[in-house]
């Protein structure tokens, strides 16, 4: 593929931003695949990782969850059973090949180590890779690219987003993709010195000039409208910029294009919104369930289209907490703590739960409401990086400062090789 194919696949689909890379103007090669890559995918609001991943011989989980439960393995909207212990919310389903094939892994009761319930910092902390982060400090990927890089101008990184977020700041050059439709985004004809020329340019007709001012006030209304706020600000500062699921297949599509015809390409992060749950959640339909078909759609379609990439790629999905393990008087749920991950790629040890699970028994849910975390995030991401990627003692201790040794053996096989 030339450039000006590369370029015209952009166009194809979407409007896409690319700043301080090379990557616009690079000749993509067919030389055989030797990299091992990363990419993060993160569930902006807080997924409810009791849904996804469901312990279903837990007595109080369906105490606990009377509108929000799934039903067990065999009934009508019942989730997919994985082992003895755990199922699979049904949206999952195309999923299911993946597990069963080995290549698809769960860590429940995993987090970040805060307290935190605020969107905005929990994104910030598990950004950055650490615990109350400061906010001076960069991202751990572009932390991970830069000791991955023997050239920081080499475009080895790409991030899905209206901006590069936190988890790929630093010193790093990334380059960005704006995949969201444009709709309702500022013009220049917005900008007032802008308009300002231009009913200077008009003034002399009377009939330009009208049409003019009715055209600004078709646009206003219009801009308006598509912007209204239909999520409270809570809701709105969770998705933090990130696209919608709907567009996370298309979006996917294109991971696979660059990572197909881009041989020095390591690292990606993509963002989903839509995740904070309060109101109406649903159990085996709803809002939750149409969101997770969606992300289940996009990963299963991975193995297909990077072909032998998948082998050497592995895929990590993330949220910045969980949400209450009781639903709330709104048939939702809150803001919580321990979550799941997911770990899924042609290298990975999966039809295997790893981790800690510390069960939902009064006794032992943090704060008495959240599921508790036994498993640091940065712990499941330190070991993808060490076996993954086959980065130094010394090189993730720069990515992830001040972590705590790992409990001995607890990802023993999450990474193959």
């Amino acid at each position: 593929m030339n450039r000006r194919s590369l370029l015209k696949l952009f166009g194809a689909i979407g409007t896409y931003n690319f700043f301080n890379s090379p990557l616009a103007s690079t000749l993509p090669s067919n030389s055989p695949d030797s990299k091992a890559r990363l990419v993060v995918v993160m569930l902006r609001g807080a997924v409810d990782g009791l849904s996804v991943l469901i312990p279903y011989t837990e007595k109080n989980y369906y105490r606990l969850r009377e509108k929000t439960a799934i039903a067990l393995p065999g009934n009508e909207g019942g989730m997919h059973k994985l082992n003895n212990y755990f199922g699979l919310h049904p949206a999952l389903s195309s999923l299911l090949p993946l597990w069963r094939s080995g290549q698809l892994a769960f860590i429940p009761a995993s987090g970040c180590p805060s307290e935190t319930r605020s969107h905005f910092s929990a994104q910030f902390n598990m950004e950055c890779g650490i615990p109350d982060a400061d906010r001076s400090l960069d991202g751990w990927m572009n932390r991970l690219a830069v000791a991955n890089s023997t050239d920081l101008d080499e475009m080895t990184a790409v991030s899905f987003g209206a901006t590069v977020p936190q988890i790929f700041s630093g010193k790093k050059p990334i380059a960005s993709i704006n995949s969201q439709e444009n709709y309702g985004h500022r013009l220049p004809v917005d900008r007032r010195d802008f308009r300002s020329s231009l009913a200077s340019l008009y003034s002399p007709s009377n009939s330009l000039h009208h049409n003019y001012s009715q055209g600004l006030k078709f646009r206003e209304e219009i801009v308006k409208s598509i912007n209204a706020p239909k999520l409270d600000k809570e809701v709105l500062m969770a998705n933090n910029g990130a696209a919608p699921p709907t567009l996370f297949s298309r979006d996917i599509n294109l991971l696979s294009s660059l990572i197909n015809t881009q041989p020095d390409l390591q690292f990606a992060f993509m963002q989903l919104s839509g995740w904070d749950t309060h109101v109406d959640q649903g159990g085996a339909k709803g809002i939750l369930a149409t969101n997770l078909s969606q992300l289940s759609s996009g990963l299963s379609q991975l193995p297909k289209l990077l072909g032998p990439h998948w082998q050497s790629t592995t895929v990590v999905v993330m949220s910045e907490f969980g949400r209450t393990a009781k639903e709330n008087s709104t048939g939702g749920t809150d803001h919580g703590h321990g979550n799941v991950m997911m770990v899924l790629g042609g290298n990975v040890g999966g039809e295997k739960i790893y981790g800690e699970w510390p069960g939902l028994s009064d006794d032992v849910l943090y704060q008495r409401r959240d599921v508790a975390i036994t498993t640091d995030f940065r712990h499941v991401l330190s070991h993808i990086c060490q076996k993954g990627l086959n980065l130094s003692d010394n090189q993730l201790s720069s990515i992830f400062p001040r972590l705590p040794n790992a409990p001995a053996n607890s990802f023993m096989g999450l990474i193959k090789g």
